[in-house]
């Protein structure tokens, strides 16, 4: 079964953003935000539980 929270297409890389800087997360998600092959999942501040984060968003690749 597929989970719609997590589904993505194929030859998309998940990505999420970990930045302690709002505005840093927010310039990072508009710059990447018109790459065809990337698809932000998550972003948060790089002082959370990491790991709760991994798990919860499942990404492929995390920018930090």
């Amino acid at each position: 079964m597929i989970d719609p929270l997590n589904w993505t297409p194929k030859n998309v890389v998940r990505l999420l953003i970990l930045a302690d800087d709002p505005l840093a997360r927010a310039g990072l998600s508009v710059l990447l935000a018109d790459a065809p092959t990337l698809m932000t999942v998550g972003q948060s501040s790089s002082d959370v539980d990491i790991p709760a984060l991994l798990a919860a968003f499942l990404p492929d690749a995390v920018l930090w």
